[in-house]
């Protein structure tokens, strides 16, 4: 028998962003709101312009569960 692959994937995608010092940012954070009730939302930027980031300190401030 050949040697089984497993794919493992990578933690990043599944935890969380530790936030540390991360702010709230009032209008970036009423522009979620306005499309919470949305199924699906697009967040676009450049890499490392703290996408992840957004969300997490929006969801933690509006006590939003997630998955």
């Amino acid at each position: 028998m050949g040697d089984a692959t497993v794919i493992v994937p990578a933690v990043a995608k599944l935890a969380p962003p530790r936030l540390g010092r991360a702010f709230e940012r009032a209008r970036l954070f009423a522009a979620l709101d306005e499309h919470a009730d949305s199924a699906a939302l697009w967040i676009g930027a450049a890499p490392g312009a703290g996408k992840s980031t957004l969300v997490a300190t929006w969801l933690r401030s509006r006590r939003l569960r997630t998955l």
